[in-house]
């Protein structure tokens, strides 16, 4: 049981079995993995080394009526130039500005190395703030009234 009272990090709620998809798979194999787990994020590694995230969002702009061969490229044409990416203890206040200020709704837990140990999504500090209260989230700024 997580302390109520306490302001969470990373760790405390990220998803730790999160799917992976290699770079240089094509992107309807990404779709499929998105379809099959029900999820709307994917990891995107090369060997060990995590290298972005992909979203639904971004597959479906490359989706077309037409030829299949959008649909053929490989996963690591939707990758942000700079991973968008936080350490497991930073704190889910600090995630939440990550996600603001990148414009993403995913943040990648890595470790020192760049290694892939979680996932935090927009839904995972929603849930949270739910459960537990908006203090777990951030520290409430005191008022000088």
């Amino acid at each position: 049981m997580v302390d109520s009272s306490a302001q969470l990090i990373a760790l405390d709620v990220m998803s730790r079995d999160v799917v992976r998809v290699d770079a240089d798979r094509p992107l309807w194999e990404a779709w499929l993995l998105m379809a099959h787990h029900g999820i709307h994020h994917l990891a995107v590694t090369s060997g060990h080394r995590f290298l972005g995230i992909v979203n639904e969002v971004r597959l479906l702009e490359m989706w077309t009526p037409g030829p299949w061969e959008p649909m053929s490229q490989p996963v690591r044409l939707l990758l942000r130039a700079r991973p968008t990416c936080a350490s497991p203890e930073c704190s889910l206040g600090q995630v939440a500005s990550v996600m603001r200020s990148e414009g993403v709704d995913a943040v990648a837990i890595v470790d020192r190395d760049m290694q892939l140990v979680g996932l935090v999504t927009a839904a995972d500090i929603l849930r949270t703030v739910s459960q537990v209260g908006l203090h777990a989230v951030c520290n409430p700024v005191a008022s000088d009234s």
